[in-house]
């Protein structure tokens, strides 16, 4: 389900995103739809909220104003929930909490289409990522991820060195080298929020819903683990989805999924 949360003078706006998005394949949710009595509409919202798994935030000096919509957004990047941001006013002030969050322009009527355009693309791609994520099956070619990261390979020909671990992003056509920490972070946008001992690791996923705390790597006795740290959309490691909060062993080679789009291939000292 997704969730259009917004304040009363955004109406139109609430309106608009809503009859471009109403035919996909999920449900989408608009509180003037639905107005009751408060009891009613509170107990209401608040099942929305548990059952939501993105929020749409149409942005303006009235909804970032208004304690009920802080309330929701605040809830859903608390549960690592994607939200994107639907611009209608451009005015208002964005909370510092959610400058890292994908963005869209409806402030100019002009642009509007366009910018719709990337609003549709982002909710077919959470949609495509609910729908294979709850299969727990990714099913993605792992052979031609292979190859595609052994040919980037042979393009860069990195040596690799004792005590690194590379990242082969074959997507982005990147080897990231990373020097083993006891602790190291995977995610995306963690500079600005890092406050801890960990080596943080940022991917380039802007807009296929990677969490910035996505996923913990590290050595225990001399074996590579990952554990999924509760993010929005899940840890795949050869296209099976990981529990949360568990530690799983990294063979070799592995690849590995933080985002639907972003497959990496995991090569480290065995």
């Amino acid at each position: 389900m997704i969730i259009i949360a917004h304040a009363s003078q955004d109406n139109w706006y609430a309106d608009y995103i809503f009859n471009g998005i109403a035919f996909k394949d999920m449900a989408v949710w608009v509180d003037h739809y639905n107005n009751r009595n408060d009891f009613v509409a509170g107990n209401e919202l608040n099942n929305v909220l548990h059952k939501a798994t993105m929020m749409i935030l149409v942005c303006s000096r009235h909804s970032l104003n208004s304690p009920l919509i802080q309330m929701q957004w605040q809830r859903f990047r608390a549960e690592n929930k994607p939200v994107v941001l639907a611009i209608v006013d451009g005015g208002c002030s964005i909370p510092f909490e959610l400058h890292d969050l994908r963005w869209v322009d409806f402030t100019s009527e002009v642009q509007r289409h366009n910018q719709f355009g990337k609003l549709e693309e982002l909710v077919d791609i959470h949609i495509e990522t609910e729908n294979q994520f709850r299969h727990g099956d990714l099913g993605t070619n792992l052979q031609d991820i292979h190859q595609r990261a052994v040919r980037l390979l042979e393009a860069q020909a990195p040596t690799y060195r004792s005590g690194t671990v590379h990242f082969i992003l074959p997507e982005h056509e990147q080897i990231k080298i990373v020097p083993v920490a006891p602790r190291m972070i995977l995610g995306r946008h963690q500079a600005l929020y890092h406050q801890s001992s960990d080596t943080i690791v940022n991917f380039p996923s802007i807009e296929h819903f990677m969490s910035r705390r996505h996923a913990l790597m590290q050595y225990i006795n001399g074996t590579l683990f990952i554990r999924d740290l509760q993010s929005a959309n899940g840890t795949f490691i050869n296209n099976r989805r990981l529990n949360p909060n568990k530690d799983y062993i990294v063979p070799n080679y592995s690849v590995i999924h933080l985002s639907l789009k972003m497959p990496m291939i995991v090569r480290h000292q065995p």
